[in-house]
């Protein structure tokens, strides 16, 4: 039976790199690799969908969604970290809990990046800041 031809793009990662080089293969599967920084990934494949596999972040296959593409996403989240660590203030601006950003007004490097929709998450589940 012939194998499934499925066209992945991903930046380069330890977690992925075994099946991106072939060390590890999917039975019946033959991924046809490609590699971009992640911004490009993203950009490729929320513009043209030219990929059957892509990493993308999570705000971005949301705004997708939300805007009608048509994808599926898995649960696979081969960058993890922490993001309640990732919050920095000015140490003269008063904050000293999460309470006191309640009014203010709070910037974030990039819209959709998946860290700061963790933090806004965290902010609004766990202190009830939106």
């Amino acid at each position: 039976m012939p194998k499934l031809t499925l066209s992945f793009i991903s930046a380069f990662n330890e977690r992925v790199e075994p099946l991106m080089n072939g060390t590890i293969e999917a039975d019946g599967i033959e991924l046809i690799p490609t590699y971009s920084h992640p911004s490009e990934t993203f950009w490729r494949q929320l513009k043209f969908q030219e990929f059957e596999v892509a990493e993308m972040s999570m705000s971005s296959y949301l705004i997708a969604r939300s805007r009608g593409v048509d994808m599926i996403a898995i649960p696979v989240f081969p960058s993890r970290r922490f993001f309640h660590a990732e919050l920095s203030y000015h140490a003269d601006s008063g904050v000293k809990q999460p309470g006191d950003l309640v009014g203010k007004r709070i910037g974030v490097g990039e819209y959709q990046q998946t860290a700061a929709l963790w933090a806004r998450g965290v902010l609004d589940h766990d202190f009830g800041v939106s």
